[in-house]
């Protein structure tokens, strides 16, 4: 994997996630991606319930599970220190609230391994529920609704929070999140 331990490092920032933390993990071992190809950084940020125990939890069966915990400070230097121990090729940000479809993993990194040398970025869409109904799709949907590669001078808002980002595991200053 040219110099990387994992194909794919999932950073999940956790924050008093303990109701629906478990569906987010076990969408993570449910993924078609080789495990072994895969490790996931849990950030607990100072979780006062029963979140952090949830993580080493997972961390204490699966050794492609690491759990670090801090202070609470926020999502954004949560992900940047998953960000600092990230050692796949690509770096996948997942909400503790959100899960990925089995096979979200794989064709993420098919896509980003075909188009390695034109793109630092894939972002897929957020289906959301509600009450157990499927709610509409964000409005930028209308623009972005076909897969390929797009500019991000012409479609800036590609990256905006109702999307999951993927990034190249670049390790330079426009990887971080603004804290």
């Amino acid at each position: 994997m040219e110099g990387f331990e994992y194909k794919v490092s999932v950073i999940v920032p956790v924050y008093n996630a303990e109701e629906y933390l478990r569906d987010c993990l076990d969408s993570l071992l449910m993924q078609t991606i080789d495990q072994k190809e895969m490790e996931v950084l849990l950030i607990n940020d100072g979780s006062t319930d029963g979140s952090l125990e949830i993580c080493r939890e997972y961390e204490e069966i699966y050794d492609n599970f690491k759990v670090f915990s801090k202070e609470n400070e926020g999502v954004s230097i949560a992900r940047n220190l998953g960000i600092n121990n990230a050692r796949g090729k690509y770096i996948a940000y997942l909400d503790s609230d959100d899960k990925y479809t089995p096979e979200t993993l794989k064709n993420v990194v098919t896509f980003f391994d075909k188009y390695y040398e034109e793109i630092d970025e894939v972002t897929i869409p957020i289906i959301r529920y509600k009450d157990g109904k499927t709610l509409p799709l964000h409005y930028r949907y209308k623009y972005l609704n076909k897969t390929g590669v797009y500019d991000l001078n012409k479609f800036y808002y590609a990256n905006q929070a109702t999307m999951n980002i993927f990034v190249k595991n670049l390790k330079k200053d426009n990887i971080y999140f603004n804290t």
